[in-house]
């Protein structure tokens, strides 16, 4: 009994002898295994600092494991490789070349620069992706990483204004089906093309996504900008009409609308164009733009609607620039046409003393005479007349400036100096001589 006491007393430390074995090297299993899991976790909450000293510490027991995979491993490199990076570490670019270099066919040294770039690109630093994401490129491979890559490269690219170098990249993933970013792609490789007056090529970029759900309200603009570049104006204004015919309502279109109007004017359709300004008006509420209140304020004036030209081309006309010298130009004819002396007097004037368009400058001064001789202002539009006369003397308005100026003497009850003036003429046509007659006679003269 005692023997089979001790026997099983001996047992029993031999048990738990051997549990502690078992027990010790389990222990030095799972410790290393930990840190690596431990180092992921800290990984995906961004916490580098922690997640490096972690996958240091596996590294470091990596040569006591019984049974650690070389694939953990090399992971563990490339994280302790990339965390250096993002944590600013002057050793950092040297261990991620190292690591591609060493580990060349491992799955992560397929994707170590492209997960850089990837997280410089986001983070804006778009100098650094383009570092890590033209090795990326480089790098042997196809599918949808290497796609990526790309079109963040492309996308590094314009955002530091480098269009040259990101067109082509995006050219390459722009037709790609089922890529995430290919209508982006097509977009910005629309944009540089416009830019580079490369316009049929924009208008084949913008086409390609004028359906898309995110740039259906932004591409019709493109493409209508694209077809007015290229003179495509029959082609314009099928498409602009279709466009805005369809999405009635829809502001985002106001440059649609803008250039369907302009198309108008210039071939010089002014019915459908005021039309057209009409509705451009209703997309984009508030003042429109000079010149387009100009063309818009022509447009009615060539309709006749003369209170509608004035009403647009007002605001416009009391500028310094070329585009207020021709408003204020139509102005005075429009307030001719309803009468307003006044007001004609003032926009002739405000056109004529502008220098920007010599023929409307001419047009206008000799108007402005001509008011002010209606207006009875004649000592005044006898002055303006004749200097008008010294300035413009090849003038097609010389023959009726000198019978004005002759009317202008006689209203002004000057027969004398009417008379005066008609016999220095160096000619004469009929109206000036029946004038010169009924003035000689009125003073009792000897008329010719």
């Amino acid at each position: 009994m005692v023997f089979k006491h001790g026997a099983s007393t001996i047992g029993m430390f031999v048990c738990v002898g051997a549990s502690s074995v078992v027990a010790q090297n389990t222990l030095s299993i799972t410790e290393p295994e930990a840190h690596f899991r431990n180092g992921l976790e800290y990984y995906a909450k961004s916490n580098y600092v922690a997640a490096r000293q972690e996958f240091g510490e596996f590294l470091n027991s990596q040569d006591k494991l019984l049974s650690t995979s070389d694939y953990n491993k090399v992971t563990a490199e490339y994280y302790v490789a990339v965390t250096g990076l993002y944590l600013n570490y002057p050793e950092a670019e040297v261990q991620v070349d190292r690591f591609v270099k060493n580990h060349a066919e491992h799955p992560k040294a397929q994707l170590i620069y492209s997960d850089l770039g990837k997280y410089y690109y986001e983070s804006g630093n778009y100098e650094k992706a383009i570092t890590y994401l033209e090795k990326a490129v480089d790098m042997p491979g196809t599918g949808a990483g290497q796609l990526e890559s790309a079109y963040r490269l492309a996308m590094s690219y314009y955002n530091t204004k480098q269009p040259d170098l990101a067109l082509p990249l995006f050219n390459q993933v722009k037709n790609e089906a089922g890529f995430a970013n290919a209508a982006d792609a097509s977009f910005y490789a629309g944009v540089i093309n416009y830019q580079k007056n490369n316009f049929e090529e924009a208008y084949q970029d913008f086409k390609r996504i004028e359906d898309h759900p995110y740039y259906k309200n932004e591409a019709p603009n493109w493409i209508i900008s694209s077809l007015y570049q290229l003179k495509k104006f029959d082609e314009l204004l099928a498409y602009g009409e279709r466009i805005l015919g369809a999405q009635r309502g829809n502001t985002k279109l106001d440059d649609v609308a803008l250039y369907v109007a302009e198309v108008y004017y210039e071939k010089g359709d002014y019915a459908n164009a005021v039309k057209a300004y009409e509705r451009y008006k209703r997309m984009r509420p508030g003042a429109i733009p000079p010149t387009v209140a100009l063309h818009y304020g022509h447009a009615q004036f060539r309709n006749n609607n003369f209170e509608g030209a004035i009403a647009s081309l007002k605001p416009i006309g009391n500028g310094k620039d070329s585009v207020s010298q021709y408003a204020s130009y139509i102005l005075g004819i429009s307030n001719l046409k309803t009468v307003n002396l006044s007001n004609a007097l003032t926009s002739f004037g405000n056109a004529a003393a502008l220098d920007f368009n010599q023929v409307v400058k001419e047009e206008a001064t000799y108007n402005h005479a001509k008011v002010q001789l209606e207006l009875g202002n004649n000592t005044d539009a006898i002055k303006e007349l004749n200097n008008y006369m010294v300035k413009y003397p090849d003038s097609k308005h010389t023959e009726e400036a000198t019978e004005l100026i002759a009317e202008g003497y006689a209203n002004a009850s000057n027969s004398a100096g009417a008379i005066k003036y008609i016999e220095g003429l160096k000619t004469r046509n009929a109206k000036i001589n029946s004038t010169y007659q009924r003035l000689t006679y009125n003073q009792g003269g000897d008329g010719f």
